[in-house]
Parts: structure tokens; sequence; C-alpha cells
């Protein structure tokens, strides 16, 4: 459902990692192949890698990645020209899988008698592979002094994002902006609030107020699997000084008291004070609309991009996600990685291409070409922010005060796409009234252990 009076705007917001971002975006240019027939499509099995580089004197390195951009296969060729001018004997090769299906065409890919020599994974979807062994230990190969002055632009948070059992097996290569609250500071001050953001507390008051005087929803967050809602609910988790995992990552650790309140509070926005609207009600497009529309107030969002950002007219602010305890804030934050198939043939320059597309040089045209801002998971000493540009003033913001100072990815651990299923299906159960909180984190306490216990 969408709101008749809601301006359109251009789909462009990010890959949300697994986020409906990309969906949307697909959806909209109409992208793409599966992986599977992409795979098919693209004769890398059709004569063996090395008679193919003896023959031609040439190496090709397929290079598999969901799409970005229209027709990326060819932006690919475009855009890596400075790459081909220092390694004329290389050859990449883009083979796409779709963000939808990408953890079947991923598991095919790996397991067809062509392995792609490096893999662009959106949030922590490499850790399965790396269990499985799929994936070449790249310990070594950073220590390369060619990568050392770009691994050491990679805040260390986000280098540790690549690590599994003590070995890194992915490259931090794109980053959102984080889990984030975007205020309507024109919308609150109608309504008479003076503190939305102090605590959960202060924002389920300030949500109450302004669906009470002003007619318009008070909270907005995006409470479907569909929409990736899982990402959204991680930095609650987070807050409340809880983790989906125990320490050791072999349990569930989220079905605490602290956790419960959480959820309690959120639950009553929805159930008892009809503050937001229901899940399903607005997809992530609806949302986004009545934000620019300036009918929500406080909008729960993953990585502000431009479909929220576009054509607003009122004054607002993008803030840390405040919890059950006073003044502290926490974000959730997924990271794209690349990584090299422990099969490559061609794991020297697989290398070069990671080392290329990890470069200032290698990222610009991807930033370029979406027109919005992926920090790159690079500080900003990388020189990646225009802040000439309005909309890369609230990244840079989102960036350095949210992103830096209180987002934490995920655990490595290879159930991911399970794990966050289960988080997504039982929030939304709850958020539309048919379980309490206490219902919620038991079940999903007791669904994850059952998941963890399965092979990878």
């Amino acid at each position: 459902m969408t709101d008749p009076e809601v301006p359109a705007v251009a789909e462009v917001r990010a890959e949300r990692f697994p986020r409906q971002t990309l969906l949307r975006r697909a959806a909209a240019v109409g992208l793409s192949l599966s992986g599977a027939a992409a795979l098919a499509r693209s004769g890398a099995a059709a004569v063996p890698a090395n008679v193919s580089k003896l023959l031609s004197g040439v190496t090709t390195i397929n290079f598999l990645k969901g799409p970005w951009v229209a027709n990326e296969p060819a932006f690919v060729q475009k855009t890596i020209q400075p790459f081909y001018k220092k390694f004329p004997n290389i050859k990449v090769q883009e083979v796409e899988y779709q963000w939808s299906t990408r953890v079947v065409d991923l598991t095919k890919a790996f397991a067809s008698p062509s392995v792609p020599d490096v893999t662009y994974f959106s949030a922590m979807y490499w850790v399965r592979f790396a269990a499985l062994g799929a994936l070449q230990p790249l310990d070594t190969l950073i220590k390369d002094p060619d990568f050392q002055p770009v691994w050491n632009t990679i805040p260390p948070k986000l280098q540790k994002s690549g690590t599994y059992k003590g070995h890194v097996y992915a490259i931090p290569f794109v980053t959102d902006l984080g889990s984030a609250h975007m205020v309507n500071l024109d919308l609150l001050k109608k309504a008479g609030v003076k503190d939305w953001s102090s605590s959960l507390e202060a924002v389920r008051a300030a949500a109450k107020a302004v669906k009470q005087k002003t007619g318009a929803w008070g909270f907005g967050m995006e409470a479907t699997f569909a929409d990736g809602s899982w990402q959204n609910i991680m930095a609650f988790i987070q807050n409340a000084g809880a983790s989906v995992y125990n320490s050791d990552l072999t349990q569930a650790g989220l079905n605490t008291p602290n956790v419960v309140k959480t959820f309690d509070l959120l639950r009553d926005m929805w159930v008892v004070d009809k503050s937001a609207p229901g899940p399903g009600l607005y997809n992530s497009q609806g949302l986004d609309g009545l934000w620019r529309a300036g009918k929500l107030a406080i909008y729960n969002v993953y990585s502000p991009q431009p479909p929220e950002l576009q054509g607003v007219k009122f004054k607002f602010d993008v803030l840390p996600v405040p919890g059950i305890f006073p003044h502290k804030y926490g974000s959730y934050l997924d990271i794209g990685h690349l990584a090299m198939s422990a099969k490559s043939q061609h794991q020297a320059e697989a290398w070069d291409f990671i080392k290329y597309e990890s470069t200032p040089q290698g990222l610009y045209p991807w930033e370029k070409a979406l027109g919005f801002f992926y920090p790159g998971a690079r500080s900003n000493s990388a020189g990646l922010f225009n802040t000439k540009n309005a909309f890369q003033r609230v990244y840079k913001k989102a960036y350095n005060d949210i992103v830096l100072k209180y987002a934490q990815p995920s655990p490595a651990e290879p159930h991911l796409a399970a794990v966050s299923q289960v988080i997504s299906d039982q929030f939304q159960a709850m958020a539309s009234g048919s379980q309490t909180a206490a219902q919620t984190t038991k079940n999903m306490q007791d669904q994850i252990n059952t998941i963890l216990k399965q092979p990878v």
C-alpha cells in the first residue's frame, strides 16, 4: 500500500545486504540473469583455464557478483580500464547472480567445475563458504606491501569483519551507513515533542504524541523479512546488551530480560499506541514515501540513502538508534566483502583485481554510477566524501557519528541466512500483535539453537 499523496522518486537505494534495496533496484531496471543461467552462459567451463591462457596469452578471471547497475558486466569493462593498463595480461569477466536467490546461486557457482575466482559477498554470506573450505585464507596476502596502504585506511572493526576462526577470508569492500533514526524535526516540533532520542521510551512517547496531535505516523520501521527487517532489529538487540549468539557462537544469546523489555516497547508502538503502521501495510517504498511527504516523524531505517532524502522540504536529522538505557546508542552494520576461491587457478591475478577494486580508484566508478555514497569500508582519509553535495553531507555525518562510533557488524557465523529469517519472522508476528515480546524472544532463541545444530 502506498499513499496517493506521496511524490514519486527514482528507486536508487543501495543494496542493504540482503535488504530490499537491491531487490527494488533490480526490479526497477529489469535485472538480472539467475546465477545458474549466467554461469552456464558465461562459457567459463567451455575451455580449461590453463589451456585458454596458453592460447591467448591472457588470463581471464571470473568475478561473481550481484548487480548494482544495469548491464553491469559492460560497466565493469568500461570502468576498469586503468586496471587493464597496469595488468594487460588479465581480463575480468563479471558473472551475475540474483540478489533474491543469492544463496542458491552462490552454492551452485562454488559447486561448479569452474569456480569464480573473485566473489562479492553481501553481508556476512561469505562465512558459510569459508566454513565449507571454499574460500582462500588471505592472511599472507594482506601483508602485501602494495596492499598495506589500502588496508590501513580500513577501520579496525571493519578489518575484523572478514575474519573467521582466526583467519582473514574476506576484504571489506563497501559498507552501508548503519541502522539509524531519521527524525522529522518540524513534525516533532508541531507535536510539542522535546525528547525523541534519549532512550527507546522517549521514542515511544514521542511517536505517541505525534500520532495523537498531528495524525501523522509517529514511528516507522520495516518489519518483514522481504524488507530486510532483521538488520533494523539487530541494533535493538545490541542496545539491550545482548547478541544473537553467545560468545563462542554455539547457541543463541538474545533471550534476556532486557531484550524482552526492548521488544515490549517496540511492540507497544504498533499494537497498543497504534503510532506505527502495521507490518506489511507499507513496504519499504511506501515508508520512504511517507517520510518524504512529511507524514512520518521517526523513521528507523537501514542506511540513509536517496529514497529517504530526495525532495525532502522539512528539517531533519540522522541519529544513532537509542535503547532502553538512557543515552546508550547503537547501530547495526552490514559490509560487502571481496573473497577469493580456494580452488581458483588464477589466485595471483585474482588478488591483483581485489587490490585494485579496493583502492579509491577502483571504488569511485561504483559510487559515481550509483549516485549515492558508499564509504568503501574506508576512513574519510581516503577522500571519498564530496561534501559539496547535500546528500553526501548527510552520509558523512552518518558515517562519522553512527558507523564509526556505534555500528557493529554481525558475528562471523555461517548460518546467517536461516538465522536472519527467524529474527524477521518472529518480530513480524510480535509487531502484528499475535504474540508477546517474551514469546518472541523465546521462539527466536529456540529456533536459532535448532539452526546452529544443523550442518553448514
